[in-house]
């Protein structure tokens, strides 16, 4: 008896799962990567071609002159208060009515009360 065959498909099946993850990782961090590169390279390196990987020279300039530019904090609390009054908004009409048509016997039975209210 053999015990460590039946075993052997399922490492060959993590290895390309790990793989798969990886291959993965690699292709969604790479936009966030170039985004971070771009915001820290000086305005002249971020329209050299090749683009070099690392920057030659590390600068905050843009974020100095983001902040000069751009009335930040009132865009961030805009965004606030809009994501806030939907979150509200949302939940002042969703819940008493999924609360209503749950306990409502004209909708139908169990099933029907049991998929409204999950």
């Amino acid at each position: 008896m053999n015990q460590s065959s039946p075993h052997r498909p399922l490492k060959i099946s993590h290895a390309f799962a790990g793989l798969g993850l990886l291959i993965l990782f690699i292709i969604n961090i790479f936009p966030i990567l170039l985004v971070v590169r771009q915001a820290v390279a000086p305005e002249s390196e971020s329209v050299l071609w090749p683009l070099h990987v690392i920057p030659q020279k590390l600068t905050f300039l843009n974020f100095h002159v983001l902040w000069q530019t751009q009335a930040l904090f009132s865009h961030f609390s805009l965004s606030f208060w809009v994501a806030f009054g939907t979150t509200f908004l949302s939940l002042a009409l969703g819940f008493p009515a999924g609360w209503a048509a749950a306990r409502s016997r004209r909708i139908g039975g169990l099933a029907t009360r049991s998929a409204l209210i999950s």
